[in-house]
């Protein structure tokens, strides 16, 4: 094998050569191409194989294998997709403009620097603001996802076991390494890993997986590759280059872990010390207020500059059609 060639990348390319080819075969069909296009699409995760990314949620934890019959994952996703589209159609409806100006603008973004003029009412919102944002984006996201897993399998093109979750359980997010890592999609885990292994390896000659220099070496580089890539959807999406905040947001976020790990290894250092130790739920809630301080004051970096459209009073709108707006 070249020496510029990483092994993962090796093996991952290796396994979409054998995976594809059987489709192929049966792709003469309109529902064998189809299901191949579906299937490449969606196996970012490559669920079921040898090279599934870790933490990929399941419809049990307490029996990981589990997978719902046919008729009860159709059933619960098309609930699933409804419950998203009712959600996205409630945020719509209840846009704000002038709210939006006066709490989302760019000047609001700052926040240890005007400590002393935020209102509890500008906290309050920036929190539920943040909130809302997490919840659009799994509704999105995850709404889309669940809409091809439910046509996928009411056409019988592929399974339920083929369509885990798109997000982890919001219970397992009482760090910011589980917020990513565990939580949040896992759907770039494999183009971030194979990039940043061949940055390590290859660019900066850094062949070692453990050790201090890897790790945040590795991290570092997983959000940077993150913050270019929502930082070039920034741009197509119409922000302006100097506007866009997805570089700050990122890379804050691979600081933010770097100062975690540091604590989590002192509170280690004086447990061992002290032979003593917090309650566990006392460590999750700890754990979970950490994670929810650092994100309101992070998010806003991000988010707000998205919202320049809905501040100047444009009407856009996330759904095509308003059920809410037809019940009224």
């Amino acid at each position: 094998m070249p020496a510029t060639e990483p092994p993962q990348l090796k093996d991952e390319y290796e396994f979409v050569r054998r995976w594809k080819s059987p489709l192929a075969k049966k792709g003469s069909s309109w529902k064998g191409k189809l299901r191949f296009g579906l299937s490449s699409t969606f196996t970012t995760r490559f669920c079921g194989t040898p090279h599934e990314v870790r933490n990929v949620p399941r419809f049990s934890y307490s029996d990981p294998k589990y997978a719902p019959s046919r008729p009860r994952f159709i059933r619960d996703t098309a609930l699933t997709v409804l419950l998203c589209y009712l959600i996205l159609d409630a945020m719509d409806e209840g846009a704000d403009p002038a709210m939006v100006h006066e709490y989302f603008s760019e000047q609001n973004i700052p926040f240890f620097r005007r400590f002393h003029d935020i209102s509890g009412n500008e906290i309050l919102m920036r929190a539920s603001g943040g909130i809302g944002v997490i919840l659009g984006l799994m509704c999105s996201q995850g709404g889309f996802y669940n809409l091809f897993a439910l046509i996928s399998n009411v056409l019988g093109l592929s399974a339920p076991k083929d369509w885990p979750p798109f997000y982890g359980s919001p219970l397992e997010a009482y760090s910011l390494r589980r917020f990513w890592g565990v939580f949040w999609h896992q759907t770039n885990t494999h183009k971030f890993d194979s990039i940043s292994n061949f940055v390590l390896r290859n660019v900066f000659k850094i062949q070692a997986r453990r050790g201090f220099i890897p790790k945040y070496a590795r991290v570092i580089i997983i959000f940077a590759i993150s913050a270019v890539m929502h930082f070039l959807i920034d741009i197509s999406g119409g922000i302006p280059v100097h506007k866009s905040g997805a570089v700050h947001f990122f890379c804050t976020q691979a600081f933010g872990i770097v100062i975690e790990d540091v604590a989590i290894k002192l509170y280690s250092y004086i447990t061992v010390y002290t032979n003593a130790r917090l309650p566990l739920l006392v460590e999750r809630v700890l754990g979970f207020t950490w994670v929810g301080l650092f994100l309101v004051w992070s998010t806003p970096m991000y988010v707000y500059p998205m919202m320049y459209r809905s501040a100047a009073g444009l009407n856009d709108v996330i759904v095509p059609f308003s059920i809410i707006g037809l019940l009224k």
